[in-house]
């Protein structure tokens, strides 16, 4: 069943969780497309393969898994949004 409006003080806990982790979440946006554009993806295997692996940023959390050509596409055009709300308004 869905509700029409979210539970008393959900928006609250939305809203300070992503004013706390808004700038990681950028942070690491921005991590795997660095780690992406670096790749070079072994002849026979695709970008969307498991077999292809790519070494993450020292001190990153993010697994070795070379992300598909859609997610990093989609990730492109998100970042200047999560970029825009997250650090240049102050969040």
């Amino acid at each position: 069943m869905l509700c029409r409006s979210p539970p008393r003080g959900f928006t609250t806990l939305i809203r300070r969780h992503f004013s706390v982790a808004g700038p990681a979440l950028v942070h690491s946006a921005e991590g795997v497309l660095v780690a992406a554009s670096s790749v070079e993806v072994p002849v026979g295997k695709s970008a969307d393969g498991d077999a292809a692996s790519i070494a993450p940023a020292p001190g990153s959390s993010l697994s070795t898994a070379v992300p598909s050509k859609g997610y990093i596409a989609a990730l492109k055009r998100l970042l200047p949004l999560l970029r825009a709300f997250f650090l240049e308004n102050g969040q």
